[in-house]
């Protein structure tokens, strides 16, 4: 069988973000394609807590949140803009029916970075796929709301690129 090539993306940015003196919040969001499909995907998790318990908590995921994250892949610098409903996505868990929405640019803060890049194969009973990584994490910070609260927030940012993905079957 003919090879295919294609390209796979995996961007994922979260983070604490600070309390208000009785609550914290913190977000995670990432995007990423699917490897079955090849569409994009998106996950974003809010959740507010006191320590002991959440105060709310909400996760959705699919197309509708494919979009809400842009990065730059050489400077990390990134964007996340999305408003999450639970009454608007049946793909939503949360323990509240109120709409959230973030809105948080950032980027590295110098602490952190480690970048790799290589090559890597998987190999199965029926295929072969070999590819090119390029691996990025950095410490950073974020600006902006983080669906709770107003600020200046750590953002912890991971980004995976496959690239040169070759997929041989037999």
């Amino acid at each position: 069988m003919k090879p295919v090539k294609f390209k796979t993306e995996s961007v994922k940015v979260e983070g604490i973000s600070g309390c208000n003196g009785v609550y914290c919040a913190s977000y995670s969001a990432e995007i990423f394609d699917d490897l079955l499909t090849g569409e994009r995907q998106g996950k974003i998790r809010a959740s507010l807590s006191n320590g002991s318990h959440f105060g709310q908590q909400i996760s959705c995921s699919g197309v509708l949140y494919a979009d809400m994250l842009k990065y730059d892949e050489k400077t990390l610098k990134f964007t996340l803009n999305v408003t999450v409903d639970p009454l608007k996505d049946p793909s939503c868990f949360s323990t509240s029916d109120s709409a959230i929405v973030i809105n948080l640019s950032g980027g590295p803060d110098g602490t952190y970075r480690d970048s790799s890049t290589g090559r890597g194969t998987i190999t199965t009973d029926t295929s072969k796929t070999t590819y090119k990584v390029e691996h990025d994490v950095s410490s950073g910070t974020a600006t902006g709301t983080n669906g709770y609260f107003q600020g200046t927030y750590s953002a912890d940012l991971d980004a995976t690129r496959r690239s040169e993905r070759t997929k041989a079957e037999d």
